[in-house]
């Protein structure tokens, strides 16, 4: 989506992209959790790497967000991830692909 959170269709060097996701936690009781984001160029190269770390209530939903700006056209895969945390990495969910392209 854009910095506003309208979804997009497009995408152009120099525009903030809002790389959006969410987390449900269908457990009675809260989890810990780090959401990471990670975009790779058409060489498979990392080229954003960051994460959100927080707690998620039970049984309930939270979007998460974090913002990329491109600096070149071409065709991008944003990965997501959900652990636990950062030191024992454990999967909390599956981890989700899409592919973008730069214009």
């Amino acid at each position: 989506s854009d910095a506003s959170g309208n979804p997009l269709t497009s995408f152009s060097i120099n525009d903030q992209i809002q790389i959006v996701g969410t987390i449900s936690n269908e457990q009675n009781f809260k989890q810990k959790f780090i959401y990471l984001f990670q975009v790779k160029d058409e060489d498979n190269s990392v080229v954003s790497f960051s994460w959100i770390q927080g707690e998620i209530s039970e049984n309930q939903d939270l979007d998460v967000s974090q913002s990329w700006i491109p600096k070149k056209t071409g065709s991008y895969t944003i990965e997501t991830y959900v652990w636990n945390s950062l030191t024992y990495t454990v999967p909390l969910a599956s981890p989700l692909s899409s592919t973008v392209i730069v214009r």
